[in-house]
């Protein structure tokens, strides 16, 4: 009876977890799942139209360009935020004279407002208010400034390098309390066993950390895939939707001049299904190389 009585406790303390899980996650999937199959528009009764709007998708080149801008940004702060983020944190891990204001200024930009970190990156970037362009004719290397936020190529390229930059100290930090939990006893064993700095690195220091690297890596996909409000502040997705990613376009399309909710919801389907997918595909396939 007293266990019993145990588990009804344990469940009930469960219950408002469970309430708000519901509420603001699987009540919200599901209705998204069900208008992705409506034709909604704002002014318009709501029908089934089947798969229309995931047809409509493929005929859709702003919708294809927002996926491949987003596929960039993931691709471009996976190569720069991981190596970067894994060096930063070793460095941290080192008491050096300093380390404490070098733990600051890295970590200061993932805490502070995102709309005023990109806020200064705009005024960095843009081609007509930026200082960027004019300091690289100033210095005499003036075939290099380019169009950096708004143009046909560039965006995406430019939102990864800030992003990058706003978000290495959370990843830093995070593979810092990796490293804090390798016991120190290995590395003195290894070491007295004649093993190098690079070799203790190698095969001893990334073995313990793969659970954290793997956890890195999904934040980055997910993070990376969700860009949405540096796109706004910098282009807006323009000009004519050649820096779109899908987050922003999801928002433009439910929320935009069409007030479609229907193809709006389409896109945010396949957003869920990319995410989902590239981050259980990586845990799967990380999962069955450690095991075999």
């Amino acid at each position: 009876m007293h266990a019993f009585c145990k588990r009804w406790i344990k469940l009930l303390f469960l219950l408002p977890t469970l309430f708000f899980f519901t509420v603001y996650t699987l009540y919200p999937v599901a209705t998204t799942f069900r208008t992705a199959f409506q034709y909604n528009m704002i002014n318009s009764q709501k029908h089934y139209n089947t798969l229309d709007n995931f047809k409509r998708m493929i005929k859709d080149d702003h919708a294809l360009t927002a996926i491949k801008n987003s596929a960039i940004i993931m691709l471009s702060e996976f190569i720069l935020l991981f190596p970067l983020s894994f060096l930063l944190g070793l460095l941290l891990n080192i008491s050096f004279r300093g380390s404490g204001f070098v733990k600051l200024i890295t970590f200061t930009p993932y805490i502070l407002s995102g709309v005023l970190t990109t806020l200064v990156w705009y005024f960095v970037v843009d081609p007509g208010m930026g200082i960027l362009n004019p300091f690289l004719k100033a210095i005499g290397l003036g075939k290099l400034a380019r169009v950096w936020i708004g143009g046909p190529t560039l965006t995406p390229y430019t939102v990864s390098v800030i992003d990058t930059w706003k978000s290495i100290g959370f990843y830093a930090v995070l593979i810092m309390a990796g490293l804090k939990m390798i016991p120190r006893e290995l590395n003195e064993a290894a070491t007295i066993d004649g093993a190098s700095k690079p070799q203790r690195a190698w095969y001893l220091t990334l073995p313990l950390l793969k659970e954290t690297l793997k956890i890195c890596v999904v934040y980055i996909i997910i993070n990376a895939l969700q860009t949405f409000q540096t796109i706004v502040i910098l282009t807006r997705g323009g000009p004519n939707y050649k820096s779109t990613v899908l987050a922003y376009y999801i928002y433009d399309e439910q929320w935009g001049f069409d007030r479609n909710f229907g193809y709006g919801a389409a896109l945010s389907l396949i957003l869920f299904v990319l995410i989902m997918g590239l981050s259980i595909g990586f845990l799967t396939v990380t999962r069955k190389r450690v095991e075999n």
